[in-house]
């Protein structure tokens, strides 16, 4: 038997959380909070999240 589909809702498929900040940004997501990298050596936010800051370099970087 098939199934008909036209009518089915849309699958939702949830993105595995990762360890470090990328999995931080989803943990605050399901959470309902919104937190964005920010570099914390000269305050610029870095969004997609990287390791490090496109303006200063640093390392330094955590989801706010």
């Amino acid at each position: 038997m098939k199934q008909n589909l036209e009518n089915a809702p849309p699958r939702r498929y949830l993105p595995v959380i990762q360890d470090g900040a990328k999995g931080e940004f989803w943990r605050c997501g399901a959470d309902g909070e919104l937190r964005i990298t920010r570099c914390r050596d000269c305050r610029h936010y870095i969004h997609p999240h990287r390791e490090a800051c496109p303006r200063c370099h640093s390392r330094d970087v955590a989801p706010e």
